[in-house]
């Protein structure tokens, strides 16, 4: 998850240190970026790894830059923005703190935050942004990212989208059969309908939003899926077997939430499936466009 420092708190007096399995869980997400990232990302090993890592001790700074007091937040916060110190930071609570209960889907979603960081890193991302022109006059904090006013009650809506989430999930199964060609023609074809149903603000904010969490949520797909194919050296044996487990689990999650969410209920939780499921399709049409991927449209659909 993205969000804006409107959420900065308490600076915390003390700096505890990191658990052994803090420790070790943080040493795998590292190694796996450093060793096979830029198989994914272009110059994504080169992206600084600043955490503040929310312990049951207190809030603990690592790999910042420069010494800084970690400040405190919820410990159920999994988020990355920028701290006082301008640096984007990977704000987490431990893994009993937050949705990835397991050290192995916790390492995960740290590099799902790890990819926000390199996205924020591309010196073009904020003009990008901008150019969206979807921020409230006079900028506001970033908070329309979550907020923004997108017609998720429009039935009409929320029928051409599940229309268009079923026949992703449907083209992204089809990969490798003799359908494939057939179902993402399909797919394309809802697309262009969804598109035509919104105005264009609203077509930016769903584009922007599957371009910067969807693929987020793609990449903790394919980066432990490659971690676990990679050189033992660097990834035991137990934590490729993990890794592969929840590789595959995630894309099941991902496919089974383009079947089942809607629009109304959901709300932009859906873009983080869709975004996904696109990015998946993408490896299948076009495997080149991780290269091309920091566009300034913000827009998955160009590569299509």
């Amino acid at each position: 998850m993205f969000i804006a420092a409107a959420f900065l708190a308490v600076v915390a007096a003390a700096a505890p240190s990191p658990s052994a399995q803090d420790r070790r869980n943080i040493a795998l997400s590292t190694a796996i970026v450093r060793h096979v990232g830029d198989r994914l990302w272009p110059d994504w090993s080169k992206t600084p790894f600043a955490i503040d890592l929310l312990t049951a001790r207190g809030p603990v700074a690592i790999n910042f830059p420069k010494p800084l007091a970690a400040p405190s937040f919820p410990r159920q916060l999994e988020a990355t923005f920028p701290l006082t110190n301008g640096v984007p930071t990977i704000v987490i609570g431990e893994p009993q703190f937050t949705a990835a209960k397991t050290p192995t889907r916790w390492s995960v979603t740290l590099l799902h935050e790890h990819f926000h960081q390199w996205q924020d890193s591309w010196p073009q991302y904020q003009a990008a942004v901008d150019r969206l022109g979807l921020a409230p006059k006079g900028g506001g904090n970033g908070m329309w990212m979550l907020n923004y006013g997108f017609p998720y009650k429009d039935k009409r809506v929320d029928r051409i989208y599940d229309t268009m989430a079923g026949r992703l999930a449907t083209a992204v199964g089809a990969a490798g059969t003799s359908s494939f060609k057939t179902a993402v023609a399909s797919y394309l074809s809802a697309r262009a309908a969804f598109r035509a149903a919104l105005r264009p603000n609203d077509y930016r904010y769903f584009a922007f939003q599957c371009w910067q969490e969807g693929t987020a949520r793609y990449t903790e797909i394919a980066i432990a899926h490659i971690a676990a194919e990679a050189d033992p050296r660097f990834v035991t044996a137990a934590d490729a077997r993990s890794l592969a487990q929840d590789s595959a689990a995630t894309r099941t999650r991902v496919l089974t939430q383009l079947r089942s969410q809607s629009l109304d209920t959901d709300q932009r939780v859906n873009f983080y499936a869709l975004g996904a499921g696109e990015a998946l399709l993408l490896d299948q049409l076009n495997p080149a466009w991780h290269q091309h991927y920091l566009d300034r449209r913000m827009d998955l659909g160009n590569f299509f």
